[in-house]
């Protein structure tokens, strides 16, 4: 049966003479998974906030987009309150109260449920989502991770038909990705609650999806069952590596991959394929050793760009302290990578090293120029377009009008903003507003540049761009320090690699020593491949170490 339909489906935002969404056709049946992938500004959030009548953007709306035969936008609101669920990138803008017992309840609440009617359904809720150890904790002493539990376990109390989620794991680490992805994969088939699911991080859900509908500038591309996916920039990396070996050739009609699908796209299920491709095959360990080598890597003897050393750190004066004698090291024209749990410190590390938060002992010194980008990037806007944003500085070396606008131009280009010069920042999708915010820092010209989450709402395209510009910054002798939970950047881009645990940094070495021993703050790719390569850590290092050897 479909829930959801919709049919020559467009959209345009007020005064733009470009459809946002163009002419869509596609049907969602109930029980249903379906992933939403696609570069940023491709249409997803626009979509899935269509399917909200709430939240739904103003414009001017053709064709139909139906829930059970309803059109979306005449719902009633409390029917769509109650019908369909709805999870955003950012738990912060969803939280309403002060309190998870009442963030649970707030939405029943706002219903009128009777109070015994409520009780039940938070209890129940609580421990189905096992919420329990914090029920009557304060929201904002919750980490990120709790906090996307919390936004999902309220959503999902409500008993929605559907649930649509805008990128849920943009700010999760990797082990709060993994459990909310369970959670998800439990509402879909034990509760069998339809999921419409936008995602850039598809690794860890292709496997639960039914299919994968994928969008290019407010169309659709291709709606197809997770392995036989044909566009690579939203493939996750086992498949991506196997389209890569295999010369995109599909295996024979009937012939299992990895215990059943026709293309690996799990770890395990590409690990039985590389078994069973290495079977035979000339010995693994005749594998050129330049199979996972890529980049020179930061410069010896370059010297330090910026020291830490002895930091304690505390939010309040008696509170539990959130750095512990941390010392660090970061050598010039180098690209430091942080990693970690949310709620570890990370983000409060940066601004400690960027002077805008006093430590309460230790101390950081660094040679050159500092600018931070914070984790939200509205933080940094004030202008009206896009191109006054750029053009309101601060500026490095260019002092002139004609120079600051050329600067700006160049970076708008670098960064696909060109056609986005008119519009207003807040107008722009997620990773746009990424975009700017990390064109502007990069105007700047810091020697060290100091970046909390720059990847977050990038696709894979954006974050190859902006992966491109970091090689040529440090070539300039400019320093990068990165915050970030996208592992799969940090082990391709990063030269050196640390993880903030207890209030220190340990484990730091260069990025491919990093990755390849760990066994969860690693790569898929890794994963896959460690026990014929230990040292590929990226999807390309994996593939091109196969091939070496087939």
């Amino acid at each position: 049966m479909q829930i959801i339909e919709a049919k020559n489906y467009t959209f345009y935002y007020p005064g733009c003479d470009r459809p946002a969404l163009d002419r869509l056709d596609f049907t969602v049946e109930q029980g249903s998974f379906l992933l939403v992938c696609g570069p940023s500004g491709c249409g997803k959030t626009t979509l899935l906030r269509q399917l909200k009548n709430e939240i739904a953007p103003e414009g001017m709306i053709s064709g139909s987009l139906t829930f059970k035969g309803i059109p979306i936008e005449t719902m009633e609101r409390r029917v769509s309150a109650g019908s369909i669920g709805f999870v955003g990138q950012d738990p912060e803008a969803q939280i309403i109260t002060d309190k998870v017992w009442h963030e649970l309840a707030f939405g029943l609440e706002s219903l009128g449920l009777k109070r015994d009617a409520i009780t039940a359904r938070v209890a129940e809720m609580a421990n189905w989502f096992d919420i329990q150890r914090w029920f009557r904790r304060g929201t904002a002493d919750l980490s990120g991770g709790e906090k996307q539990i919390l936004s999902l376990a309220s959503a999902m109390v409500m008993k929605p038909e559907v649930l649509v989620l805008d990128e849920p794991l943009a700010q999760l680490d990797p082990a709060s990705q993994e459990r909310f992805v369970t959670l998800l994969g439990k509402i879909n088939s034990e509760l069998g609650t339809t999921v419409i699911m936008a995602e850039h991080h598809t690794g860890r859900v292709f496997p639960m999806a039914d299919r994968v509908m994928v969008m290019e500038h407010g169309r659709i591309s291709e709606i197809l069952p997770p392995e036989e996916v044909t566009q690579p920039g939203v493939m996750p990396s086992v498949l991506r590596i196997y389209r890569d070996v295999t010369g995109d050739a599909p295996p024979v009609t009937g012939e299992s991959v990895g215990g059943g699908s026709l293309a690996p796209i799990t770890v395990r299920e590409g690990k039985l394929w590389l078994d069973k491709v290495i079977a035979g095959r000339k010995a693994v360990a005749d594998a050129p050793e330049s199979a996972a080598a890529d980049g020179a890597g930061c410069r010896e003897d370059a010297g330090t760009a910026l020291m830490a050393k002895d930091l304690y750190y505390s939010y309040d004066k008696h509170g539990a302290q959130v750095l512990r004698g941390l010392s660090v090291k970061v050598p010039k024209a180098s690209v430091f990578a942080i990693v970690g749990g949310n709620g570890s410190g990370k983000s409060t590390l940066l601004r400690v090293i960027a002077g805008l938060d006093k430590p309460l002992k230790g101390k950081v010194t660094a040679e050159g120029r500092r600018v931070m980008l914070p984790q939200d990037p509205k933080a940094l806007f004030s202008e009206v377009t896009t191109a006054d944003e750029l053009l309101a500085g601060p500026f490095g070396t260019a002092s002139t009008d004609e120079e600051k606008a050329a600067a700006a131009g160049e970076v708008m280009e670098l960064f696909g903003l060109t056609e986005l010069a008119d519009i207003h920042p807040y107008d722009l999708s997620g990773g746009e507003m990424q975009m700017l915010a990390l064109a502007k820092v990069m105007l700047t010209g810091a020697d060290i540049m100091l970046l909390d989450e720059p990847t977050k709402g990038m696709d894979q395209g954006a974050k190859a761009v902006f992966g491109s510009q970091l090689g040529d910054l440090t070539a300039a002798g400019q320093t990068v320090v990165i915050v970030s939970h996208d592992i799969e950047f940090c082990a391709e881009y990063a030269d050196i690699c640390g993880m903030l645990f207890d209030g220190e940094l340990i484990s730091v070495s260069d990025a491919k020593s990093f990755f390849a021993g760990n066994s969860f703050y690693t790569t898929d790719a890794s994963r896959m491949v460690r026990e014929y390569f230990p040292e590929a850590v990226t999807a390309e290092q994996a593939a091109r170490a196969i091939k070496g050897i087939i």
